[in-house]
């Protein structure tokens, strides 16, 4: 998403929010930006769903304070498959999610016999947790699983029907997988135990640390560049403590 012309109309200030329905969703790395002297302001949504018509709001402040909100028209994104994906990095996999799908919910209960009768004393409703079965048809997307599996933020994963569900579509922590490869053709099965998590804040908060931590620990420019040779967010999501 876009927002162009700031400078002709002296904005300061540009959150960018995703509306589907009647709901207004930030998009990630894009609240209470500071533009001033930019001409516009770009941002890739890689959490929006597929298959669904969805608008795009910029609520706008200028250098008097004055705020106001543009919309965009509809737009509805297709993909030719259901996608895993990583919601901060934004990379992932073509799949196709097999059902049925069976979501469990514990409540951490226990019971006690106090003189025949039987009381029980439990925790609120766990969130759903179960086994999230994916097929990828081609090397490249199996190798794609792989990789995202291997590497997701904090071993969280987004979930996105090719025509999104509420129901199935979201965040969730990943706590094991088996892959199941055909030995016949391109075919792959993953299995993954999961758990329906919260979904990442719109703004990602840094760990603590400071330049003068990479300062200690690295002499040169080219040492960074070879310890982190992923993006600048590896650097950010680095413990620097003892």
């Amino acid at each position: 998403m876009s927002a162009t012309g700031l400078t002709g109309d002296d904005i300061v200030t540009i959150s960018l929010r995703r509306q589907a329905g009647s709901s207004l969703v930030p998009v990630r790395a894009a609240t209470s930006i500071d533009v001033t002297g930019q001409a516009s302001f770009l941002r890739v949504d890689a959490e929006q769903p597929f298959g669904i018509s969805v608008n795009y709001a910029a609520l706008l402040t200028d250098v008097n304070g004055v705020q106001w909100t543009v919309f965009s028209g509809p737009i509805t994104s297709t993909v030719a498959s259901d996608v895993v994906s990583d919601a901060i990095r934004g990379v992932g996999a073509a799949v196709k999610i097999e059902s049925p799908l069976e979501w469990k919910r514990d409540r951490d209960a226990t019971q006690f016999n106090i003189n025949g009768r039987v009381v029980v004393v439990g925790k609120p409703r766990s969130s759903r947790s179960g086994t999230l079965t994916v097929r990828t048809e081609t090397d490249d997307a199996g190798d794609a699983m792989n990789e995202l599996l291997d590497s997701a933020t904090e071993g969280t994963i987004l979930v996105r029907k090719q025509v999104s569900l509420s129901r199935l579509d979201g965040t969730y922590t990943l706590l094991d997988d088996t892959e199941s490869p055909n030995w016949y053709d391109s075919y792959r099965w993953f299995a993954m135990n999961i758990v329906k998590g919260d979904d990442w804040p719109d703004v990602m908060e840094a760990a603590g640390f400071t330049l003068q931590d990479i300062a200690n620990n690295f002499s040169i420019l080219s040492d960074i560049a070879a310890f982190f040779p992923g993006t600048l967010l590896s650097i950010a999501q680095y413990d620097f403590g003892p």
